[in-house]
């Protein structure tokens, strides 16, 4: 694959993204769908579950009475959904993804950095059943979620990588709004929200803007297939939408900060 890292090093600069399609070979992402089907197989049969209908294989998450057992699953199991979910962030599969080498040759082009201060963490894979809102994060900039890797915003980039066969409108698309990150970091307003059905261990913190500042911006729906990645300045507000569809959305996120100017020692 020939990139252009001119363009792209312009579309971050001016826009606050860009998209490379075809990116993340498929055939990795299909193995690691494999080993997520095949944790929550174990756990449906555990919990007696009828699952003989389901020939494991990736077409699985393509499949909508999966994904409803999945949801049906994920609410009558919350803590053993979210041991899988948790637990799939270390699995080499998943690993062998966001540190793909492009992911890091990229970055240092991006970033104007060498290999030694390339800092590739915070991996997350993203599971979003059709029709929730119990987990989904309104317009936010990423970099006011890691305050120790960075002070403006400045010195990453988060990716966004398409697990699904095809992520539309529909499936609850990434939202951008263009060209945000000109105005820089805003200090959003803090909250802390409970999950409905999981103790006080699952609560999780958001940073709420004043949504009048975006008004003037124009949001572009990120329609993406599978191995498409979008790179995101992590002062762009952004957003996911909200999955209406019958089939759980998968994708993965990474962030690549400079080490050289982070706020503190993360160690």
């Amino acid at each position: 694959m020939l990139i252009n890292y001119k363009k792209l090093d312009s579309d971050f600069k001016s826009k606050g993204f860009f998209v490379i399609r075809k990116f993340i070979n498929n055939k990795k992402i299909l193995i690691l769908k494999k080993v997520l089907s095949d944790l929550f197989l174990i756990e449906l049969k555990k919990a007696e579950f009828d699952i003989t209908i389901f020939k494991n294989n990736d077409k699985l998450w393509e499949n909508p009475k999966f994904c409803k057992l999945i949801n049906i699953f994920r609410i009558n199991y919350p803590e053993t959904f979210s041991k899988i979910y948790n637990n799939i962030k270390n699995n080499p599969q998943l690993l062998s993804i966001l540190n793909d080498k492009k992911i890091i040759q990229l970055s240092k082009k991006i970033l104007k950095v060498g290999l030694n201060n390339i800092w590739n963490g915070e991996f997350m894979m993203r599971i979003d059943v059709p029709d929730d809102i119990r987990n989904t994060i309104g317009w936010h900039q990423e970099a006011n979620y890691y305050k120790k890797q960075t002070q403006d915003g400045k010195n990453g980039i988060v990716y966004w990588i398409a697990l699904s066969e095809n992520i539309k409108k529909i499936n609850g698309a990434i939202e951008v709004k263009k060209n945000s990150h000109k105005i820089g970091l805003i200090r959003g307003k803090k909250k802390q929200v409970k999950k409905i059905n999981l103790n006080k261990r699952y609560k999780s913190v958001t940073f709420e803007p004043d949504l009048n500042i975006l008004a003037k911006f124009k949001t572009e729906v990120m329609e993406v297939k599978i191995g498409d990645m979008i790179a995101m300045d992590l002062r762009l507000f952004h957003r996911s939408g909200k999955n209406r569809s019958k089939i759980i959305r998968l994708s993965c996120i990474n962030r690549v900060f400079d080490t050289a100017k982070m706020t503190k020692d993360i160690r």
